[in-house]
């Protein structure tokens, strides 16, 4: 049993994710986790264990642990890690990819599937043309017919994504990002991030310093005890570093390969 901390106060804050992998087999415009960009990386379940146990303790509070990247199925043993964080935590799990996978024999996950509550799957044109929209499709379709205790959202032929550019002169956000909003990253080391955009942006060569040297409130670290309140950083907005990102303005750019 964790011991709370009673000197954090309780914030429920309903989900957040973490990377079971960095890299990603494909190199999309716009990547808001820069996954194109980062290096091979792959992560045990465990070594995120110290840090979701830490949240706890704090009176951090969730129901749902989404694992992404990067291209999860690029793990080389996806199905134990997301098992791993299912059987600790007793939470809702779910999965978003790519569907690269759907080539190959998606049996093998029988177990993984069994378990999870959501998976999304994204249909970028690369994949049609190398596996083909009808065959994965009709694939997905027989996922839903046999894991009915798991959720399968097809997005299909995503044409657009958020347009991402640093610059070098401040903007004063007038509205909330998808990421800033809604997203909470939690790194391997034992930070939690506001967005993706921030937690890897100092992979990016494109990223303006700028925008890099107006990290430090983006980031809240777990692994200091200094009784700093999660609720008052995870509502502050806008936070320094997005003057300078243009993520915020919401604007769709035509999905494309770097």
């Amino acid at each position: 049993m964790l011991k709370v901390q009673k000197r954090y106060s309780s914030f429920n804050l309903g989900w957040f994710e973490l990377h079971a992998v960095d890299h990603c087999n494909l190199r999309c415009n716009g990547c808001n986790h820069h996954s194109w960009m980062l290096k091979k990386a792959e992560y045990k379940a465990e070594d995120y264990f110290p840090h979701i146990d830490e949240m706890l303790r704090r009176n951090i509070n969730f129901d749902t642990i989404g694992i992404l990247g990067g291209e999860p199925f690029l793990h080389s043993d996806i199905s134990n890690f997301v098992l791993s964080i299912k059987n600790r935590y007793k939470k809702k799990v779910t999965l978003t990819t790519n569907g690269f996978w759907l080539r190959k024999d998606w049996k093998k996950y029988h177990e993984m599937f069994s378990i999870l509550s959501d998976m999304w799957i994204s249909i970028y044109n690369p994949i049609e043309k190398s596996i083909g929209r009808d065959k994965m499709i009709s694939e997905i379709n027989q996922i839903k017919q046999m894991y009915s205790n798991m959720n399968v959202t097809l997005r299909d032929h995503i044409t657009h994504f958020i347009e991402l550019k640093f610059t070098s002169e401040p903007e004063k956000p007038t509205s909330f990002c998808h990421a800033q909003g809604n997203c909470t990253n939690l790194m391997p080391d034992g930070r939690l991030a506001r967005c993706g955009v921030g937690a890897y942006a100092d992979k990016n060569p494109e990223a303006t310093k700028e925008f890099l040297n107006n990290l430090d409130d983006l980031f809240y670290d777990l692994t200091i005890d200094d009784g700093k309140s999660f609720e008052e950083w995870k509502t502050k907005f806008p936070l320094r570093s997005c003057d300078y990102c243009t993520m915020w303005k919401n604007k769709s750019i035509p999905w494309q390969m770097r």
